[in-house]
């Protein structure tokens, strides 16, 4: 995405926000609600991420002043771009309490017709995914919406 919007000449900014040391211990959340089974669904499942391997990914590119990575758990550091608005967000967060706090935070944040992309809803193993963006959707005229490409489905709402 910062390629192409560095390519692009787009004048746009990209987030990423990782805590680039796996789960914690919410991830038993996720656990208890079942879903098919994934051997990274664990604490410190995902805790092979590294900082130091995306920031030279971006440092080859030259991307750094396009976009900023942020490290730590969300509920550290959303606040830090608390003032940004959004215009697309991509939650590839896996867990239940994580897409609680990201929707949360992102949600009155978008502009209108902004897209929040959802990796992992109706995915097997994420059941803590749907039921997160079940409960924040269930009082707002938005719904997700799928789309396919190549057998993978993923889920998308626009902002109204």
């Amino acid at each position: 995405m910062g390629t192409y919007i560095k390519q692009q000449a787009i004048k746009k900014h990209i987030y990423g926000l990782d805590s680039f040391e796996g789960f914690d211990e919410t991830v038993n959340i996720d656990i208890a609600l079942g879903g098919s089974h994934y051997s990274l669904k664990r604490e410190k499942g995902f805790d092979d991420t590294s900082y130091d391997l995306v920031q030279d990914k971006m440092e080859y590119f030259n991307l750094e002043s396009i976009v900023t990575l942020i490290p730590g758990f969300f509920e550290r550091t959303l606040s830090e771009i608390k003032d940004v608005r959004f215009s697309f967000v991509h939650l590839d967060v896996d867990l239940y309490q994580s897409y609680k706090a990201c929707l949360e935070f992102f949600y009155p944040r978008m502009s209108t017709q902004g897209i929040i992309l959802i990796d992992e809803y109706d995915d097997p193993p994420w059941p803590g995914c749907n039921k997160a963006v079940d409960e924040f959707l269930a009082d707002k005229p938005e719904k997700p919406i799928q789309i396919e490409r190549k057998s993978f489905i993923k889920s998308y709402v626009i902002k109204k």
